[in-house]
């Protein structure tokens, strides 16, 4: 075989496996329609589960057209993955940024899972300018929604799960014109497919007894209702439907008595005004937090596991 004649042959046989190369990575690009996450994972991190999958340990064989038989095997960076936190205390503890988006692997997800941490708080709610509506369906609220980097709620399933092992605290922050209030319960989980609220009872003369009242008097073991899932205490009205958002609704109107009149409800309308006249209590609201008739102009809630069982 002459020069030339080589030439063309060794230029043909690297094109097609070239092309043949080409061919197999693009099985490890992620096109069409979501996988199917697993419970309270969002589909863009079952997709990058699922290409991984895909990708690792792959041998496909391909078929030439001189009958030659070309191989292609997909290999995974052996470099040495980035630290793996089980929490936002990790990411504490390590010295990085006390705020911000990571990725945890607590026990639950051990695919990973994206939060925004607090400091060493996982926060499942934000809501600061009203940007993003929370006048959101069951899935929704059960998948999460919005932007970590801005206003969301994280999802029941994904609170659901981490709150299922260990002992869990919350804290609501809750802001007005006139200053910020904070309330901590120290025992919090969600459970069942309704996510019904469990917090600790809090105590006269406790610190955040007045202020924290409406949650543990009014909330407390009710489940979680949206307008298309009416499952409050309410047998007159669907609450969700009517105060808009998502929320633990006991009844439309709040209230223990004579006490706490005000619904509470953090994922109301942002800037409905305040208005207690009537029935009419859409808006954000928290009872007894703040001073009677302001608007919330900011709220939050936050998690965080103080002990493993």
């Amino acid at each position: 075989m002459n020069l030339p004649v080589a030439l063309r042959t060794l230029a043909t046989v690297v094109l097609v496996q070239l092309i043949v190369a080409e061919s197999q990575l693009r099985t490890c690009s992620y096109f069409g329609l979501a996988p199917e996450p697993l419970p309270g994972e969002y589909w863009m991190q079952a997709a990058s589960r699922e290409l991984h999958q895909r990708c690792q340990g792959t041998r496909n064989s391909t078929e030439v057209s001189d009958g030659a038989e070309a191989t292609v095997e997909v290999e995974i960076s052996s470099t040495p993955s980035a630290p793996r936190y089980a929490d936002c205390s990790d990411i504490v503890d390590s010295g990085m940024s006390r705020l911000g988006v990571y990725t945890i692997y607590p026990l639950q997800y051990p695919n990973g899972l994206t939060v925004y941490c607090r400091g060493e708080w996982i926060v499942i709610q934000n809501r600061k300018r009203g940007s993003v509506n929370f006048t959101r369906s069951w899935a929704e609220y059960r998948d999460g929604f919005g932007d970590l980097t801005g206003e969301f709620w994280l999802g029941n399933e994904v609170v659901r799960q981490l709150t299922s092992e260990g002992t869990w605290k919350l804290q609501i922050i809750v802001e007005e014109a006139k200053g910020l209030k904070r309330i901590t319960w120290t025992q919090f989980k969600i459970t069942g497919d309704n996510y019904t609220l469990h917090v600790d009872p809090l105590q006269p003369g406790e610190l955040h007894y007045s202020k924290g009242k409406s949650l543990t008097d009014v909330s407390l073991g009710q489940p979680f209702s949206t307008y298309d899932r009416d499952i409050d205490a309410d047998g007159n009205a669907n609450c969700a439907a009517q105060l808009k958002g998502g929320w633990w609704f006991k009844t439309c109107t709040g209230g223990v008595g004579n006490v706490d009149l005000v619904p509470t409800n953090l994922n109301g309308e942002y800037s409905y005004p305040v208005n207690y006249t009537g029935q009419d209590y859409r808006g954000m609201r928290w009872a007894g937090a703040l001073e009677f008739g302001d608007q919330i102009l900011s709220a939050s809630l936050k998690i965080m596991e103080t002990m493993t069982v």
